[in-house]
């Protein structure tokens, strides 16, 4: 309900020191829009998506079904992109080595334990894991708020790590023919 300059913003809320640069660095002006912008909905956000993930670089919502994409076909490989690194960090999908381990994940055992409630036999269906809000859908929407791609990076990590069956169109994704799915 306030309106202020865009350099009192980053006067008054220390940008630079929120962002871990030193005050003598430039910032450029997206880079001060995005923080100010992130100061102002903070507590909303928070309220909305308490449990989302933090990755340590941004992710773009209109770049993310690519960063996910990217992710699922390189998680055999060791040397992941900078953004799949990040997006697997965010996740909690790597351990303390780096290595791919959902069960460090508390969005992955969130999946797990569905399917465990399930009776004997049952499986998961896409309504089990994906809510409808108003024109996107949400894996958890009333903690993590997850994106369907995140849910994808999950599930298809839980495929690979050889937690979890993938049927999609009636094929079946495991981990012998991770590769298809990916």
């Amino acid at each position: 309900g306030r309106s202020k300059e865009l350099l009192r913003w980053t006067k008054d809320q220390g940008i630079q020191e929120r962002a871990g640069r030193y005050t003598e660095e430039r910032q450029n002006g997206r880079d001060l829009i995005e923080w100010v912008a992130n100061i102002c909905l903070e507590r909303h956000f928070s309220d909305v998506a308490p449990a989302y993930p933090i990755f340590p670089v941004l992710i773009v919502r209109d770049h993310l079904a690519t960063i996910a994409q990217d992710t699922i076909r390189n998680l055999a490989s060791p040397n992941h992109s900078k953004l799949a690194n990040s997006l697997l960090t965010g996740l909690e999908l790597l351990d303390a080595d780096r290595q791919l381990n959902p069960a460090h994940s508390k969005y992955a055992r969130t999946i797990l334990d569905l399917l465990h409630q399930q009776p004997q036999g049952q499986v998961l269906n896409r309504a089990d894991l994906l809510h409808e809000e108003i024109d996107m859908t949400y894996f958890a929407p009333d903690t993590y708020r997850l994106e369907s791609e995140l849910l994808i990076v999950l599930l298809a990590t839980l495929v690979y790590a050889r937690e979890i069956v993938l049927t999609i169109g009636g094929q079946q994704f495991d981990a012998t023919n991770f590769d298809a799915l990916a």
